[in-house]
């Protein structure tokens, strides 16, 4: 028996952890094909999913959506569409010292972390350092 490979809004949605009010914003933007039925019995395919997983690929890379949109519709590579640092570009690192001899740096812009969560996140990895180690003994 062949496998239906569509899927509901909610099972997209939970496949590449966004919500629905993200993918029809995608969709309506061009970024990612409407369902072939809309309302609720939309399914959506193998096509949309492959979509939305690049989009999320390529938000990771720094690319944001007006250049993703350049890359669906003109079929250029990433590595031209990345933001590149020009002579003289200043940016602003955080550095986070884990342990001894480890440390964390992060372009809070790029990553898009507030101070709150840049926080969290030190936090977090302690915690888990922590644990980690006291495993170990």
């Amino acid at each position: 028996m062949e496998r239906d490979n569509s899927f509901s809004m909610a099972e997209l949605c939970k496949l590449v952890e966004m919500s629905p009010r993200t993918i029809r914003f995608y969709i309506t933007q061009g970024l990612v094909d409407a369902p072939g039925v809309r309302g609720r019995g939309a399914k959506y395919g193998a096509k949309q999913l492959e979509q939305l997983l690049t989009i999320q690929k390529w938000q990771q890379s720094g690319l944001n959506l007006e250049a993703i949109k350049r890359l669906l519709q003109q079929g250029d590579s990433p590595e031209q569409l990345l933001p590149r640092d020009e002579p003289g570009t200043i940016k602003i690192w955080s550095r986070i010292t884990l342990a001894s001899g480890i440390e964390l740096h992060i372009q809070p812009e790029m990553a898009q972390l507030t101070p709150q969560q840049l926080r969290q996140l030190n936090q977090t990895i302690q915690q888990w350092l922590a644990q980690q180690e006291k495993n170990h003994d």
